[in-house]
């Protein structure tokens, strides 16, 4: 092909990805509110009867990248994940919001804070590091949990119940 062909189908290549993006739909905040709506609404009927739960769910600032945090009453595994991303990823492909969005569906991780109170019981019998809202910084065994309060048990054996209300942020010790 010839330079000044090579130039010409360069140029209705270009012309053509206008016309595309001409007849694209508007990219409006009432439809990114609209998207973000269906995520989380997509995601709680995908969760609805199954030992898993959502931790959190994080937008990019440019609304580019989504991030989905879930948890399980017996931990998560890859395959819960999976099927949630698949889900998601199918649901974001027929909304009409253009332009790619980068999907990942995981679990917080073992280093990332207890948030839920549905997030304690598979952590009994483990070592806590619970900083309440006051500033002190607790350690110790997981002894009990439930939907409103935990105990903690120290070194020194004894026992303190704490509300979730106290807690400012929670995390398994790792050794």
């Amino acid at each position: 092909m010839s330079p000044k062909a090579q130039a010409t189908s360069k140029t209705r290549a270009i012309d053509r990805i206008r016309d595309v993006e001409e007849i694209a739909l508007p990219q409006t905040p009432e439809l990114l509110t609209d998207l973000k709506s269906q995520v989380v609404g997509h995601i709680e009927l995908a969760l609805e009867g199954t030992a898993h739960f959502v931790v959190g769910i994080q937008w990019s600032p440019d609304s580019r990248r989504l991030s989905v945090k879930v948890d399980g009453d017996q931990g998560v595994n890859i395959d819960a994940c999976a099927t949630l991303n698949r889900s998601l990823g199918k649901l974001i492909d027929e909304h009409g919001w253009q332009g790619p969005i980068v999907l990942e569906v995981g679990s917080p991780g073992a280093e990332a804070p207890l948030v839920l109170s549905r997030q304690y019981p598979q952590h009994l019998g483990r070592q806590l590091k619970i900083t309440l809202l006051n500033g002190a910084v607790l350690m110790g065994t997981l002894m009990e949990a439930d939907a409103s309060k935990l105990v903690l048990k120290g070194k020194d054996g004894l026992e303190s119940t704490i509300a979730f209300p106290e807690i400012k942020e929670a995390k398994v010790v790792l050794f």
